[in-house]
């Protein structure tokens, strides 16, 4: 098990080596190179390179998954509030709640969170 742990270990260090050389402008064959010296094969090094831009991928969707969740929870709370609002001030006594736009947006916002927990 101690020998998983620190195989573990060192992919996590490859792929922060390579997010480092790509922040810091490397091109890819590059980077490559520079992850070829760590005694791993040319394919590996361009499999963690494919794995940090899907990584990227993921992160830019999770952001809109959660910025639609955010709009859709505040929207419907606010439709809420104004729907009681406006019966109160009728008088009619009778509202809409859309509490299941509320649910649809908190379990957006859930599913977002799951994918920023899963890429960390």
């Amino acid at each position: 098990m101690g020998k998983d742990i620190s195989v573990s270990q060192k992919i996590k260090g490859l792929h922060k080596q390579a997010t480092a050389l790509l922040k810091q402008g490397y091109t890819e064959e590059q980077v490559v190179a520079e992850l070829c010296k760590s005694d791993i094969s040319a394919d590996y090094a361009r499999t963690i390179l494919g794995n940090l831009y899907e990584d990227q991928r993921l992160k830019k969707e999770a952001w809109g998954v959660l910025i639609t969740g955010v709009v859709i929870t505040v929207g419907s709370l606010a439709f809420n509030i104004m729907s009681y609002l406006f019966a109160e001030r009728t008088g009619s006594g009778s509202f809409l709640l859309a509490w299941g736009l509320v649910v649809a947006g908190i379990l957006t916002i859930l599913k977002a969170i799951s994918i920023f927990r899963r890429l960390s």
